[in-house]
């Protein structure tokens, strides 16, 4: 044992990082990922994919019988997430494969040649998240306003990135940053708004369908009276297989109101050629009707259950609101550019 000899331990090698480089000019370069483009394809393909599952969903529920619920899950929500997979994937496809910035300005280098932006053109560097997965990426403006380029988060270091660029802007002695900044705020702040001006519309609908519908089935209940209805029109609907009736029934005092309503296949096919329905309405409102035989329920009530979306949907208000005073004072909701954390941000620079 006394002859061996222990050598000293060997200092550890440093890490290299490949996105980001200090050269002895004073620059500093990003580059993507190495997995960037392989990312962006598989979410173009994954994109396509999606929204061809919906399109070939939308001809299926032409043909059967679905409530609305189970057509718009297997169709407009696979048509929104393709939609979404689509604009990140070639976001990151059309991303530069290198980006320096020195105190110049910014170079974009890519399959597409080179961009050299100098700070001189730069009004605002906005950092905002975008899309339904709240991608990061930064908006350069030029001093009036005008996108000049958006750079989304497809390397290692992105929050650093922003940083040093708004770093940069904000040094700029003509102060249009501030002005610019504030002016696209407020413009998001619109947006935000109209978004709750919406979900307090579309709340208040649901809540009067719901109360209407059950109105009109406790009145059916209480003072239906059955009768005759004219028949207006008997149709197939535009998918060519659901059939359809449109009556007409004449109420107290001569009012009349008129019902399109489902009808089951058989019992449409006996009314071929009859002029009149058996029907049950309230004489006092005959808006409120419904046939005696064959009709079909509506796959678009919702029940009580329709107050609680109308409930989620005040809430839905309440926080656009929220979210629009909060950026017309300069500050934004969503993921943060630089820490990735969600929650509210200062917007621009």
């Amino acid at each position: 044992m006394d002859d061996i000899e222990f050598l000293p331990e060997a200092a550890p090698l440093p890490q290299r990082r490949r996105s980001v480089s200090l050269p002895q000019n004073g620059a500093r370069t990003f580059q993507p990922r190495s997995s960037a483009a392989l990312t962006g394809t598989l979410q173009c393909v994954g994109g396509a994919l999606v929204i061809g599952f919906a399109l070939v969903m939308f001809v299926i529920h032409l043909f059967i019988h679905s409530n609305q619920f189970v057509m718009h899950a297997s169709t407009t929500l696979p048509i929104l997430l393709g939609l979404g997979l689509l604009s990140a994937g070639i976001s990151a496809l059309r991303s530069p494969s290198l980006i320096t910035v020195d105190a110049e300005g910014i170079e974009l280098s890519g399959g597409r040649g080179s961009r050299r932006i100098a700070w001189s053109e730069i009004g605002v560097a906005n950092a905002n998240s975008s899309g339904l997965s709240q991608r990061r990426q930064l908006a350069l403006c030029d001093t009036r306003g005008k996108s000049l380029v958006t750079i989304g988060d497809t390397f290692p270091d992105f929050g650093a990135f922003v940083k040093l660029v708004q770093s940069h802007v904000q040094k700029k002695p003509d102060n249009v940053a501030e002005p610019l900044r504030m002016k696209k705020a407020r413009k998001t702040a619109l947006l935000s708004a109209a978004f709750g001006v919406f979900m307090g519309v579309a709340a208040v609908g649901v809540a009067w369908n719901t109360w209407d519908t059950e109105r009109g089935r406790q009145l059916l209940a209480s003072d239906g009276v059955e009768g005759e209805a004219r028949i207006v029109e008997r149709f197939l609907a535009p998918n060519g297989v659901t059939c359809r009736l449109n009556y007409e029934v004449t109420g107290d005092g001569g009012k009349t109101a008129t019902r399109n309503a489902e009808v089951e296949r058989s019992y449409w096919n006996e009314l071929e050629g009859a002029t009149t329905v058996p029907v049950r309405y309230v004489p006092a409102e005959p808006g409120y009707s419904e046939l005696l035989r064959g009709d079909v329920p509506s796959d678009d009530e919702l029940g009580k259950g329709g107050y609680a979306l109308s409930a989620a949907g005040a809430v839905m208000m309440l926080f656009g609101f929220g979210v629009a005073l909060m950026q017309f004072k300069g500050y934004d909701y969503g993921t943060n550019p630089e820490t990735g954390k969600v929650g509210f941000f200062k917007l621009g620079a």
